[in-house]
């Protein structure tokens, strides 16, 4: 069986300078707070490495959900090699630009 862990998500000032923190998770819901702030729950999942930092590994039957993370601490990052520069359909083709658009000062003679 695998067991649900909540965790409530507790800010730092270091927490936003430090990238070792950003982890892989799904978000799970958005609520609004009375102030007017979006909050959210999230599944955390490991770290793909996870050699370097074993101390932070989610056990395999464990269920890891934050709540009450702040939009501020959402990073949306590109999956490797998931970007559309990588898409097979992707227009390449050189640009060639003239010589005679730069001046003499930028060549290299």
């Amino acid at each position: 069986p695998i067991s649900t862990v909540w965790d409530e998500w507790q800010e730092t000032d270091y927490l936003f300078y430090a990238h070792q923190y950003l982890r892989p998770c799904s978000i799970l819901t958005r609520e609004v707070e009375p102030n007017g702030d979006d909050v959210y729950s999230a599944l955390m999942m490991n770290l793909p490495d996870t050699i370097s930092y074993p101390e932070k590994v989610i056990p395999d039957k464990e269920h890891r959900i934050v709540s009450g993370i702040p939009r501020k601490a959402i990073t949306f990052v590109e999956m490797p090699y998931r970007s559309d520069q990588h898409l097979i359909s992707v227009f390449r083709h050189p640009i060639g630009i003239p010589d005679s658009m730069f001046p003499p000062s930028w060549k290299n003679t």
